[in-house]
C-alpha cells in the first residue's frame, strides 16, 4: 500500500477508511445540535411575526366573513331567518402593507356592494310560520369582526333607508362569527313593506353598500338561492383555495378577479329557519379570498431548513469524495469546521430574509458561505485549484437546494433525479477504492 501526500505536503499512512467514515458520521450528528437551535430559533421568530400581526389586526380589523342581508322574525327566544332569493355581490379591495418593527402583513379596504332580493314564494312561506311576530321584523347582514366597518353608504329595503345598529349573533356560535348588523326600523314599516310585498305578489328588493376594513382574508357567506359573488383587486399574490373554489379567475402581475356562481344546491342550510345551521356547515361553503405574501420568507425558510440535514450530509459527502479523488487527508476537525460553516449559513439566511427578503438573502448567504469555504480550502489544502473545485461543489449544492425551494410543485421530482446522479457520481468516483485496504489506489483486477 503506497502512502499518499497530506494536505500539509507530508506523506502518510491511511487509517482503514471505515474509521474516517465513522468519524464523519459522528460529526453529521454533532452538526445536526446546531442545525437543531436555528430550527428553535425561526420558530420563536414566527411566533413573534403572529404577534405583531394580531396587533395589526386588532388596530384595523380581522380576517372579515360577510354575508348578503337576511330577513329575521322573533317570538320569544324562538328566531326565524328567512335567506334572499337572488343576490349579486361585487367587492373591490384596495390593499397595503401595515408594519409593527420589521414584521408586515397585507390589509385592505373593501367596497362592498350587494344587490338582491327576497322571493314573494318564500314571504309566504315565512309568513305562514306559526308564531311568527311581524312586529318584530329587522333586517340584517353578518361581518364577522364589526370594527372593520368603516362606513355604511346604503342599507335600504324595497328603496326605504334603514338606520343600522349592532346587535348579537344569531347564529348562536360560542365566540364565532362575531356580530350582527340589523335595520332599526319601526315595526310597523316592517310589517309595512311585507304587507305590501305579499299584497303585489312581489319579490321584496333590498341594497347593502359599506366600506369593510379587514386583513388578510375576506369571505362570502352564501346565504342565497343564487348567489353571484365578484372580487377584484390589485395584490398580485391572492388565494383561493379555501372553501369554495371560484368558477373563474384571471391572476396578473397588475392584479386580480374572481367570480362564484353557487345556488342551494352547493349548501347544507336550508332557506328559512338558518337559526338551526351550524357553524361547520357555514364556513365549509364561504367564498374566500386570501392575499398572499409572496415568497413569505418564514415558511421558505422552513423548508429550507428541512432540507438542511440532507444539505448537510451530501456537502460531507462531497467533501469525502474531493478527498478520495485528489488523494488528500483530512482531518475530522477540518470535516467539523466545514459543516460548522455550512451550518452558519441557515442562521445568515434567517437573519438577513427578515431584511433584504428571501432570494436576496439566500443570494447574500450562499456568496458569503462559499467564499469562507473557499478560503478555508485554500489553506487546508494548500492549493487554489482544490479548493476551486471545493467551491464549485458548494456552489452546486446551493444552487440545487434554491432550485427545490423555488419549485415547490416539482421539488419531488427534482430531489430524486438529483440524489439519483449524485450518487452515480459518487459510485463512479469510488468505483477503484479498495474498501478493505482503506487504499485510494485500483481495486485488484480478477485474474
Amino acid at each position: 500500500m503506497q502512502p499518499f501526500t497530506s494536505a500539509s505536503g507530508l506523506q502518510s499512512t491511511p487509517k482503514p477508511i471505515i474509521y474516517k467514515l465513522v468519524f464523519l458520521t459522528l460529526i453529521i450528528a454533532v452538526l445536526w445540535v446546531p442545525l437543531t437551535m436555528i430550527r428553535g430559533l425561526l420558530n420563536e421568530r414566527k411566533r413573534t411575526e403572529i404577534t405583531a400581526i394580531q396587533e395589526i389586526s386588532e388596530g384595523w380589523g380581522g380576517q372579515q366573513t360577510i354575508s348578503p342581508p337576511l330577513l329575521r322574525v322573533a317570538t320569544g327566544s324562538v328566531h326565524s331567518v328567512l335567506l334572499p332569493d337572488a343576490v349579486s355581490a361585487r367587492v373591490s379591495v384596495e390593499t397595503e402593507h401595515r408594519k409593527v418593527g420589521i414584521f408586515s402583513t397585507p390589509v385592505y379596504v373593501a367596497d362592498v356592494d350587494i344587490q338582491g332580493s327576497f322571493a314573494f314564494e318564500d314571504l309566504v312561506s315565512f309568513q305562514s310560520q306559526s308564531g311568527i311576530d311581524l312586529d318584530s321584523f329587522v333586517l340584517e347582514f353578518l361581518t364577522s369582526d364589526i370594527r372593520g366597518v368603516a362606513r355604511i353608504h346604503e342599507f335600504s329595503l324595497a328603496g326605504i333607508a334603514m338606520k343600522p345598529s349592532s346587535t348579537g349573533t344569531i347564529f348562536g356560535r360560542q365566540g364565532g362569527l362575531g356580530r350582527t348588523l340589523n335595520s332599526a326600523s319601526m315595526p310597523t314599516q316592517g310589517r309595512d313593506l311585507m304587507a305590501a310585498a305579499l299584497r303585489d305578489r312581489k319579490a321584496l328588493p333590498f341594497r347593502l353598500r359599506f366600506a369593510l376594513k379587514g386583513h388578510e382574508q375576506l369571505s362570502m357567506l352564501p346565504l342565497a338561492r343564487d348567489l353571484t359573488f365578484t372580487v377584484s383587486g390589485k395584490h398580485p399574490h391572492p388565494s383561493f383555495a379555501d372553501g369554495v373554489l371560484p368558477n373563474q379567475r384571471n391572476v396578473s402581475k397588475t392584479g386580480f378577479s374572481a367570480s362564484w356562481q353557487v345556488s342551494e344546491f352547493n349548501r347544507h342550510f336550508a332557506q328559512i329557519n338558518l337559526r338551526t345551521t351550524s357553524s361547520e356547515h357555514l364556513d365549509e361553503n364561504a367564498l374566500s379570498m386570501r392575499l398572499v405574501q409572496q415568497g413569505e420568507i418564514y415558511q421558505r425558510n422552513d423548508r429550507a431548513g428541512k432540507y438542511s440535514f440532507l444539505f448537510l450530509g451530501l456537502s460531507i459527502a462531497c467533501f469525502f469524495l474531493i478527498e478520495v479523488v485528489l488523494r488528500l487527508n483530512l482531518h475530522p476537525m477540518h470535516y467539523l469546521q466545514l459543516g460548522l460553516g455550512l451550518g452558519l449559513f441557515y442562521l445568515l439566511l434567517l437573519a438577513l430574509s427578515e431584511h433584504i427578503g428571501f432570494n436576496y438573502a439566500y443570494l447574500s448567504a450562499a456568496s458569503a458561505t462559499t467564499l469562507l469555504m473557499t478560503g478555508y480550502c485554500k489553506a487546508v489544502m494548500r492549493s487554489w485549484l482544490r479548493a476551486s473545485l471545493a467551491a464549485g461543489v458548494i456552489a452546486l449544492m446551493y444552487g440545487f437546494l434554491f432550485l427545490l425551494l423555488s419549485r415547490q410543485q416539482s421539488s419531488l421530482l427534482i430531489g430524486a433525479i438529483g440524489l439519483f446522479v449524485l450518487l452515480s457520481i459518487i459510485m463512479y468516483m469510488t468505483r477503484h477504492l479498495d474498501w478493505n485496504r482503506g487504499d485510494f489506489g485500483r481495486v485488484e483486477q480478477a485474474a
